[in-house]
């Protein structure tokens, strides 16, 4: 995230929820998602940083609200389908995953991360961790 106000990025690290558990993650996620969003089609400004201090408190009282719940028991989850399970995308244009790249013929995937043209990063909808949670 660049060229931001200091507002927005500030208040953006508070909607991160690859820390937690996964059955609050089920509850964060879609949350973050929504915040991650706004930032993308709005202009800086105090009614967006109002609007996402809002969202944020609604949010902490949702993950709250999940903590005192009943123990939901083991997370139910599925492989992520951003990286197709592998907890990987590329850098490209497409964020396409990363197995997509490894079935290239022999060298190809090889020698575009050489050239620098591509790489591999933890996919932004799993944290790398190959699966998410199953919403109820």
């Amino acid at each position: 995230m660049t060229d931001r106000h200091p507002a927005t990025t500030g208040l953006l690290r508070w909607f991160e929820y690859s820390h937690l558990p996964a059955h609050l993650q089920a509850v964060s996620k879609p949350i973050g998602d929504v915040a991650h969003q706004l930032v993308d089609v709005l202009p800086d400004g105090p009614e967006l940083s109002a609007g996402l201090r809002k969202l944020l408190e609604a949010k902490d009282c949702l993950v709250r609200a999940a903590i005192d719940a009943p123990n939901p028991g083991p997370a139910a989850t599925k492989p992520c389908s951003r990286c197709d399970g592998c907890g990987l995308i590329a850098d490209s244009d497409d964020g396409e995953p990363w197995t997509v790249w490894e079935q290239l013929p022999p060298g190809s995937a090889g020698m575009a991360v050489r050239l620098g043209l591509v790489k591999p990063i933890d996919c932004p909808a799993c944290g790398g961790a190959k699966v998410v949670p199953t919403i109820p």
